[in-house]
């Protein structure tokens, strides 16, 4: 699961105002990471129905062990 492409979930208005957020998690040990992936697929799936969400993104880097999403609302 290296990611996801930009998904937009509001067609965008330029005359709005949307918050960006982006986080970026990295692990301390490589063999935590399968699980924060599964723990985070699941928010994940559950992002598109929440109330005011205009688009997201994430991905992963094993190698690095780092989680990144980008939120936009």
């Amino acid at each position: 699961m290296p990611g996801s492409p930009w998904t937009s979930v509001l067609e965008l208005d330029a005359g709005h105002e949307y918050v960006v957020m982006a986080t970026r998690f990295t692990v301390q040990s490589r063999r935590r990471l399968l699980g924060i992936m599964a723990s985070t697929q699941q928010l994940w799936q559950a992002l598109p129905t929440t109330t005011g969400l205009a688009g997201h993104q994430f991905a992963v880097s094993p190698v690095r062990g780092t989680l990144s999403t980008l939120t936009a609302w």
